[in-house]
């Protein structure tokens, strides 16, 4: 048995595992941002045909035969380019609408399809956090240790699993880009960013610090800046030039207001000041004055700052932790020897931000997330709302009992995670190695155990939630 744990490649069937844990409850729930955009995607083929592109963000889903999404719903809330990738990926149920009159919506094997985006970019994330490990000097071994470390967080479970959020969009393409950053393929570097910020604006965040880092001339950091945006102006250019109306010209804007002045729910805020411009501006100006060249470790700590910083300071929706999760992964799985400590201070950060968004964003962990995706016949009959069915219940009913606000439990997990995450940046600073640690295989395999059960119970919230609370009476 302990040579079975000190054994210091992953086996088999701790991939396999791990991997249908994933499909398995990814195909069980679905969040209606997926569902809108999905329809969006659809859309797109609709307008390409009638010759009505530029009317895209005022044209409707055409909801067909027992659909769920309501005829007329226009759920275009992002940049153009986010609804491409769609487009591309759900033509076939494009066409399955067209020939049968329809909705793609109708069938749970189709729901299942048009999650099967995320399986697509998350595929392609661990691909390129393996090989920004191999850059960062990690062995093939240990980066093989971190993609599974990296399935296995609940801060990977919670916002792709239980929440379906496709901000792993975003992410995939700035771990391309990164790694062109840190191989020095330029094409790589400014094409995946280019792709990025056009799929969400928050990878401007790690854009920046990066081409400060790289260059220090003001005409060419300008021109930079404004070539790595130019698909969304292009694109937001296109639908006001073509009389378009919708969020989709001023996409964003509502969010970025948000974050730089929250007014409730950041972790971190001072009313009437950004601190996320604050932040940002301090580590600005940090990368543009350091004259040498980073390790390539020490980059992913500058980009797990940002992160985090971001994270922090602002309100974020509960499905955009995994903008920070990328970059804690590749920090613990560069300190294996560490696994211990970091992974202790993982699984509280996952717990406590998973109890926090539960409280605060039930929509993000309750029961209808289930419901919508199986339809089971024997919850038809239940009236359905966000605080009745999840955690959020348990929570308010458990703090009543004790007689604790509300307020205090959702504050006291806040501040946990807060200082769990500064606790980590903290003990992760690169600092340099005068000789290698030696890791303990059999610590990294139990713990990550750990985590997967966690992991578990983490993918099972949508469901346990409404039991818990049935049972608390």
């Amino acid at each position: 048995m302990k040579k079975y744990f000190q054994k210091d490649s992953v086996y088999k069937w701790e991939w396999l595992a791990v991997i249908a844990l994933i499909l398995f409850f990814t195909s069980i729930y679905i969040y209606a941002d997926i569902e809108e955009t999905s329809a969006k995607g659809i859309t797109l083929w609709s307008c390409l045909t009638e010759g009505k592109l530029a009317s895209f963000y005022s044209y409707p889903y055409p909801g067909v035969a027992n659909s769920y999404i309501p005829d007329g719903v226009k759920g275009a809330a992002y940049d153009f380019f986010m609804y491409i990738l769609f487009g591309i990926y759900n033509f076939p149920m494009w066409l399955w609408e067209k020939a049968t009159g329809y909705s793609a919506f109708m069938f749970w094997p189709a729901r299942i399809y048009i999650k099967g985006i995320l399986w697509v970019f998350e595929a392609i994330s661990c691909v390129f956090l393996y090989k920004i490990a191999l850059v960062c000097g990690i062995d093939k071994k240990n980066a093989k240790w971190g993609i599974l470390i990296f399935l296995s967080s609940g801060l990977f479970i919670y916002p792709e699993v239980v929440t379906g959020g496709y901000d792993i969009i975003s992410v995939a393409f700035t771990l391309m880009g990164i790694y062109g950053f840190l191989t020095k393929k330029d094409v790589c570097f400014w094409g995946a960013f280019v792709m990025a910020i056009a799929s969400k604006l928050f990878a401007f965040w790690i854009f920046v610090p990066l081409l400060l880092l790289r260059e220090k001339r003001i005409r060419y950091l300008l021109l930079r800046g404004i070539e790595v945006l130019s698909l969304i102006v292009i694109a937001k250019l296109f639908f006001a030039i073509g009389g378009g109306r919708g969020n989709g010209i001023i996409a964003h804007s509502n969010l970025v207001n948000g974050s730089l002045f929250p007014e409730k729910e950041a972790f971190i805020m001072v009313p009437g000041l950004p601190l996320v411009i604050v932040g940002m501006v301090v580590i600005w100006i940090f990368c543009f004055f350091y004259k040498g060249e980073l390790s390539a470790i020490s980059v992913i700590y500058v980009c797990a700052v940002v992160m985090s910083v971001f994270v922090l300071t602002c309100v974020i929706n509960p499905y955009w932790i995994i903008l920070l999760t990328p970059y804690i992964i590749l920090l613990i799985t560069y300190n294996l020897h560490n696994f211990y400590r970091n992974s202790v201070l993982e699984i509280i950060l996952s717990i406590t931000y998973v109890c926090r968004a539960c409280i605060v964003f039930p929509m993000c962990a309750s029961l209808n997330l289930f419901y919508y995706m199986v339809y089971p016949k024997s919850l038809e009959s239940r009236q359905y709302s966000w605080e009745t069915y999840g955690l959020n219940a348990v929570f308010n009913t458990l703090a009543a009992r004790v007689g604790i606000s509300i307020v205090n439990i959702t504050n006291l997990f806040g501040a946990v995670f807060v200082a769990a995450l500064i606790m980590f940046l903290y003990y992760n600073f690169p600092r340099k190695r005068e000789q290698e640690r030696q890791v303990d295989y059999m610590a990294v395999r139990i713990y990550t155990y750990v985590r997967v059960a966690i992991a578990l119970a983490i993918a099972l919230v949508p469901l346990s939630g409404y039991v818990i609370w049935w049972m608390l009476g």
